[in-house]
């Protein structure tokens, strides 16, 4: 099967039933997030939706630098909506990589 996600192709490669107690949300054990700048003076016309637009010159190596204070286990408590429903503030980054491309 083919989806559209965001404009982009999904393929589906393989499905099975989950138990009926599984929650996609609560019930995952890790996540994988991939977020875009786009650094260029002239704003975003294609891809507005879907990169944040910064109209500087960003130093992406001193950015990776501090984003590496952010790996390990640490308490979120400060980063949570007032209508948070998880059960603990607590959460473990593996890795937090800030690459440039193009």
């Amino acid at each position: 099967a083919h989806l559209t996600l965001a404009g982009e192709r999904v393929s589906i490669l393989d499905a099975a039933e989950a138990p009926p107690e599984f929650d996609a949300r609560f019930s995952a054990l890790r996540r994988h997030y991939l977020y875009r700048i786009i650094s260029r003076r002239s704003p975003l016309a294609l891809e507005a939706r879907r990169a944040w637009w910064v109209p500087k010159t960003l130093d992406h190596e001193a950015m990776h630098a501090a984003a590496q204070r952010l790996v390990g286990h640490h308490d979120f408590t400060t980063f949570r909506s007032a209508h948070c429903q998880a059960t603990s503030p607590l959460r473990t980054i593996d890795r937090l990589d800030v690459t440039r491309s193009g």
